[in-house]
């Protein structure tokens, strides 16, 4: 057997080594995508592709032979990205403390994260196939899937921002990954890709001409971005200059981060507050509804609330000392002791950050002015192009208020926008989105630039940022004339050009530098040149030194380029200090004494959960649990599960009763505030000091877990109102009506209390027909005396019992299947519309069968069966099947079947669709199994099937999970399955006639 380090890393996807390792990390991977994307799913070819690049990694760590974790930690140091080998040994070396501490029974008290990949899993196949050792300590392999795991997270988190910016589908998919890979120069180098960025073709639209689902995304990607953005200001930029302030400029610190940084905090509380909202609204409406109409996220109040309130008056603010900032910033930037703090230690938080102090920061200080005026846009394309009346209502209300804003604002920064139009404005805010290039923009570019021999453009570059002529000088420059260059600046290439005297092609092309390779240093001035800056390529030794025109011009260039080569570095860096501000401020939540929904899980003894085994949206399948642990994964801060909601609303009757369940959500939703320490309240009282958890605590667990209590509600009153009695429906709305003082909640109780208000009425819609009804088919007789099955056309009363029972099937509800109730002693009162429709399918057969069996004459009887059987085909062809299994199942009945006589010398079609029936009826239903699921809805299927089904799972399954006292939630979700399909098929198949 080849071990690793023989010839090279082991293989651990090709030939006899796939089935041993492939799809050991798929689960972990779900999982480590769920923590870093927790919106975004991820598909099976990105799980695969993932998988394949961890084992590259693996296998490489591997290679090196390790017998210790220390030589994993030197390993990495040395040949990993500095900055990413600094993250990735720190995250293993905690994933490895939290290992042992597991091993050894003692709680990390959440102080560090538990590593998804399956340690003990990996650890005796990895030893023995791959290192070819007889024994190695199971730390060493925690330590090396730490680094793993880490790499992993890095992956999914660059390919779900691209998502979220590209503005696709919530689905990351294994070209997400590709693209992502291919635009960071750090994976790039690690994974050694020789390949060129893959472009995936973006359809951009103005904002203007966008449809409101377009546009909703479109916001909601370009907020999580400005937050992102926000957040990079104060805890890396803001903490590194405090950190500088209290070496060299202590006595000043105070004012200088005033002055710098203004009320950037209040701008970055308000931009997360309106995220969370339309986030909150996005879920809310996400699953909600039964009409298209019900599911479109209605957003106007989002932007009203804060508008009414004057919240976006932070704005006004942060640009009344905008000027300021910028001085006060170049001033303190400029002065000795502070240029050589930065020399030291700027390399230390990560590669070009002096640069990005420099140029970035002061780009992205502008960045909160340039966002405020795009509110006054927003809303006014959402007032045009929301579909709901009211929807529109908050939007103008919203837009109306921002009015005296806009002109303050336009006031304000006549002097520190740049003109529209002009060159600055291409590349003033550091990575704002603006058009992507079109595929025949990138084409003509590359058409005018001779000669180009490489890969095209376009499939490498989604975006030309900029353009211009900057002075050139090969190498250092020194003793050398310089010459012109025009610069085009793409988001994986930088091209340089001369002009092209004979017109034929516009430019030649000169030098050009990817991205992803290019380094960029910062020049002095100096006799030679002054404003200069050097862009280089290590792998190509090529350089050049580039000098701008002015310093501003300077400024501009290095802001840009600066901010393409550090993106992903600073995406890292900002994703490393928020994990480190978590764990020095962990999650605090009340006592179980306080708040029974905080207890612990124990899994095994209050919860379990299905092995191996994850929804379609990656979170894992609740095995069972108790009623509060189930009430609390219905709720769930962490994430939300669309699929365990309906589960647990259809079946929750089984084993809680509406009113307790009612009381439990509003239990669940006052949530009490964590005790402090003994120190904590002496520091509180002395100083007046805010405490660092309770911000969190309010966040990442109180703000989720009410959102989702009213989520729930919301549903349960929209599609089980049959539950709110006078009593419950009372304590409903007085819950409601204490929440209308609350912004962040109003809107969500008076959606609900509209619901109540519309309880009486049926939720669902009536089916829309696009032709006409078909005309009445009389046949023999018009008058109604004279109506029977002789005389009335087969075909209307296949019609008019399909309409019938049409509305029977509709009619029944969830709640009368879970728990068998039609075959209770309380059946009449808990499954009236189940019987309904068993009493009058056992009335057809019944009638069918004692209308052949009673006909006395053979003549007559084969009339009345061939009769039957007539409209028993146009039962198929309308898609009742129920109606056929009636009529079927009367024929087929032995009273029936054994008149031979009756059923010879039946007519080719009838005997032909007589077959068909029983062929769909034979073989535990194979055939109408198939055929159910190929056809389109609406039918009308066959509901003994699913009663039967239901029975078979209540009967055979428990409802507590054996030696516990865990409900058994399994049961009750194959339950949901079933009861799922039913309501799959809603709507008559044919329309009644008016």
């Amino acid at each position: 057997m080849t071990t690793s380090g023989a010839n090279g890393p082991y293989q651990f996807l090709s030939g006899e080594n796939t089935p041993k390792w492939r799809g050991m990390f798929t689960d972990a991977i779900h999982r480590v995508a769920r923590e870093v994307q927790p919106s975004l799913l991820v598909d099976q070819e990105a799980v695969r592709f993932v998988e394949e690049l961890l084992f590259k990694i693996l296998g490489i760590l591997c290679a090196m032979r390790p017998r210790t974790v220390q030589d994993v930690e030197d390993y990495v140091t040395k040949t990993f990205d500095p900055q990413v080998a600094k993250w990735a040994n720190k995250e293993a070396r905690e994933v490895v403390d939290s290992y042992v501490a597991s091993k050894q029974r003692k709680s990390s008290h959440g102080q560090y994260k538990p590593l998804n990949m399956p340690v003990d899993k990996v650890h005796t196949p990895l030893c023995k196939d791959v290192l070819g050792y007889r024994m190695m300590e199971p730390t060493v392999t925690c330590y090396m899937l730490g680094i793993v795991e880490y790499m992993g997270a890095d992956i999914l988190k660059l390919a779900g921002n691209y998502i979220r910016n590209s503005r696709q589908a919530a689905v990351i998919s294994s070209e997400a990954v590709n693209v992502a890979m291919n635009a960071d120069k750090v994976l790039l180098d690690f994974f050694d890709q020789d390949g060129q960025p893959i472009r995936i073709e973006e359809k951009w639209t103005d904002r203007a001409h966008m449809s409101y689902d377009e546009l909703v995304k479109d916001v909601l990607a370009d907020e999580a971005q400005y937050t992102r953005d926000l957040a990079l200001i104060l805890k890396v930029f803001q903490k590194f200059i405090e950190e500088c302030c209290d070496a060299v400029a202590k006595d000043d610190k105070a004012q200088l981060i005033e002055d710098i940084f203004s009320n950037v905090q209040l701008v970055e509380d308000m931009a997360t507050q309106l995220l969370g909202s339309i986030e909150d609204t996005l879920e809310m409406f996400g699953e909600s509804g039964d009409s298209e109409e019900d599911k479109v996220p209605l957003l106007g109040a989002c932007f009203e609330d804060p508008a009414l309130e004057c919240e976006f008056g932070v704005y006004e603010t942060y640009t009344q000392s905008y000027q300021l900032a910028q001085e006060s910033l170049q001033s303190f930037l400029r002065r000795p002791e502070v240029v050589q703090y930065i020399k030291t230690h700027a390399n230390n938080v990560c590669t070009n950050f002096k640069e990005a102090l420099y140029y970035v920061l002061p780009k992205l200080l502008l960045e909160p002015i340039l966002h405020c005026f795009q509110y006054f846009d927003v809303t006014e394309y959402f007032c045009k192009s929301s579909p709901d009346t009211s929807d529109r209502t908050c939007f103008s209300e919203a837009h109306t208020s921002l009015i005296g804003l806009k002109g303050t604002m336009d006031k304000l920064c006549r002097d520190i926008l740049p003109k529209p139009g002009s060159s600055n404005d291409q590349i003033m805010g550091y990575r704002r989105r603006g058009p992507r290039s079109t595929l025949e923009q990138l084409n003509d570019l590359q058409k005018s630039i001779d000669p180009w021999d490489d890969t095209d453009i376009a499939a490498m570059c989604s975006e030309i940022l900029h353009e211009g002529d900057l002075n050139v000088y090969r190498g250092k420059g020194f003793g050398k004339q310089p010459t012109e260059r025009h610069i085009f600046v793409l988001d994986s290439l930088l091209i340089c050009c001369k002009s092209n005297a004979s017109r034929k092609v516009e430019f030649r092309l000169k030098e050009k530098f990817h991205v992803r390779r290019m380094e960029l240093n910062d020049l002095e001035d100096c006799e030679e040149y002054r404003n200069a800056f050097e862009v280089s390529d290590s792998l190509k030794r090529q350089s050049l030194v580039l000098v701008a025109k002015s310093e501003n011009e300077k400024r501009e260039w290095m802001a840009l380029l600066t901010g393409l080569t550090t993106k992903g570095t600073f995406d890292r860096l900002l994703d490393a200090t928020i994990r480190d501000e978590q764990r020095r401020v962990p999650l605090r939540l009340p006592t179980p004494v306080q708040y029974k929904f905080s207890e612990e899980d124990v899994v095994g003894v209050n919860i379990m959960f299905e092995e191996d085994c994850l929804s379609s949206t990656g979170v894992p399948l609740v095995k069972g649990g108790t009623l509060h642990k189930l009430v609390e994964r219905l709720t769930y801060h962490k994430f939300a599960d669309p699929g365990f909601v309906r589960v647990f609303l259809t079946t929750y009757r089984s084993f809680c009763d509406p009113p307790r369940f009612l009381n439990l959500l509003i239990e669940r939703f006052r949530i009490p505030n964590p005790p402090n320490t003994e120190e904590e309240d002496e520091q509180f009282l002395l100083g007046g000091k805010s405490r660092p958890w309770m911000r969190r605590f309010r966040t990442e667990y109180v703000q989720p877990v009410q959102l989702r209590v009213m989520n729930v509600l919301r549903h349960w009153v929209e599609h089980h109102s049959y539950d709110f009695v006078e009593t419950m429906e009372a304590e409903l709305r007085d819950f409601l009506s204490e929440l209308h003082n609350k912004q962040r909640m109003r809107k969500w109780s008076e959606s609900i209390e509209r619901l109540l208000d519309r309880r009486g009425q049926t939720h669902q819609q009536p089916h829309v027909f696009d032709v006409e009804p078909q005309a009445l088919e009389y046949h023999l007789a018009r008058d109604l005396s004279e109506f029977n099955i002789y005389t009335l056309h087969p075909v209307e009363v296949a019609r008019q019992l399909t309409l019938l029972e049409s509305e029977m099937y509709r009619a029944v509800r969830p709640s009368e299947l879970v728990g068998s109730k039609w075959t209770g002693n309380d059946k009449e009162t808990d499954s009236p519309n189940v019987l309904r429709f068993i009493r009058h399918s056992t009335n057809i057969t019944s009638w069918v069968n004692s209308t052949i069996v009673e006909t006395e004459c053979l003549e007559e009887r084969r009339v009345a069966a061939q009769r039957f059987i007539d409209i028993m085909a146009t039962l198929m062809e309308l898609n009742n099947f129920n109606g056929m299994i009636e009529i079927l199942s009367a024929l087929n009945s032995s009273a029936v079947h054994r008149l031979e006589q009756t059923f010879l010398e039946l007519p080719r079609r009838l005997e032909q669709a007589k077959a068909q029936a029983n062929e769909l009826a034979d073989n535990h239903m194979k055939k109408y199994k198939e055929r159910l699921k190929a056809i389109n809805p609406p039918c009308v299927p066959f509901m003994g099937g699913y009663l039967t089904a239901i029975l078979f799972i209540e009967q055979g399954m428990k409802d507590m999970i054996a030696n516990s006292e865990c409900i058994n939630f399994s049961k009750r979700r194959k339950v949901a399955e079933v009861t799922g399909e039913i309501q799959q098929h809603p709507g008559p198949t044919v329309q009644p006639h008016p």
